[in-house]
């Protein structure tokens, strides 16, 4: 369903201004249409993501480590792949409301790894 918003974000589910009889989300922002598509929570999971603007803390990143998508999050375990300074990370659980904009953090036990701004989720 799509509906058309002053702003919203990825995970988005109040103030919305919309009512459909159940919550829904915000899953994907279209700004060249000024236009949002929402749908249920389950819309909002996500196996990856693909980030850039990368900074990384140590010479050569690990492919396994654990990142966090948001400051509240736990840590999750992941596979991460860099190629051309663009930075893949899969998680080995789907991640709810990957949003582009924000930032994920890599860490490697307790050291920062480093980490990068979301571009876009990936399933």
């Amino acid at each position: 369903m799509a509906v058309l918003v002053h702003s919203a974000l990825n995970g988005q589910r109040k103030g919305l201004g919309i009512a459909v009889g159940r919550p829904v989300y915000v899953t994907a922002i279209n700004s060249d249409r000024n236009e949002i598509v929402v749908g249920d929570q389950n819309n909002l999971l996500s196996k990856g993501l693909i980030a850039d603007h990368v900074h990384k803390f140590m010479k050569e990143i690990p492919e396994r480590l654990t990142a966090k998508i948001r400051s509240t999050s736990d840590e999750v375990s992941c596979k991460v792949y860099m190629k051309d300074e663009i930075l893949r990370v899969i998680f080995d659980e789907p991640q709810f409301a990957i949003t582009p904009g924000q930032s994920v953090v890599l860490y490697d036990g307790e050291l920062v790894a480093g980490g990068g701004i979301i571009i876009k989720s990936v399933d």
